[in-house]
């Protein structure tokens, strides 16, 4: 049996021409891959909200879009996501890079979905931040509950994450529909897609 999904990671064809017009939150934004694909795909977004902890990468995110992004709303921001306010340890590897809590020679700031976005309005939350994604969500839940945004997180970090997110998001969530693709013909890319029953999406 194949299990590979032949769809595009994060923009499957059933989301296509319902993603202009809407905030995202691009939590995991690496060196600007998803927003490459955003502007592929050929999507308006009202702004894209990328999230980077690793310093490395976030300078090369904030040269690409200062390079190809005049277009596009993008706001770059150095922070790790979590469920409070904090400094994490973080282990860096490029596109590795995770949350360490027993590292002390690098760090970052580390804020919530919740506090960030008080005032702002999202409608898709993509998230692949290297096993820290049930405390991001975690961090995030009131502004999820409040604005029912598209949900594209990872759940392939930790073999706890397969059923802990899901459990933890279909608890909290009402009439939200949650399916599970994966992308990729290892063990990585798999993504748990909730989107809100009155989208009528799938």
């Amino acid at each position: 049996m194949d299990l590979y999904c032949s769809e595009k990671q994060y923009f499957l064809n059933c989301f296509k021409g319902k993603l202009n017009g809407i905030n995202f939150l691009d939590a995991g934004a690496y060196t600007g891959d998803t927003v490459r694909e955003i502007l592929n795909e050929g999507i308006s977004p009202a702004g894209v909200y990328c999230f980077e902890a690793d310093y490395d990468n976030y300078r090369k995110l904030k040269v690409f879009r200062d390079r190809e992004c005049e277009m596009i709303n993008l706001i770059c921001e150095n922070y790790a996501l979590w469920d409070c306010h904090t400094r994490l340890g973080m282990k860096l590897s490029n596109y590795n890079a995770r949350v360490d809590l027993e590292c002390t020679e690098t760090s970052v700031e580390a804020v919530t979905i919740d506090d960030y976005f008080r005032d702002i309005k999202v409608g898709f939350i993509k998230m692949d931040i290297e096993g820290a994604e049930r405390k991001a969500l975690a961090g995030g839940m009131r502004t999820i509950e409040r604005d029912r945004p598209i949900l594209a997180v990872s759940i392939y970090h930790g073999l706890d994450d397969m059923a802990e997110i899901p459990e933890m998001l279909m608890g909290r969530l009402e009439n939200y529909s949650f399916i599970v693709r994966h992308h990729s013909y290892t063990y990585s890319e798999t993504i748990l897609y909730g989107v809100p029953k009155e989208l009528d999406i799938f």
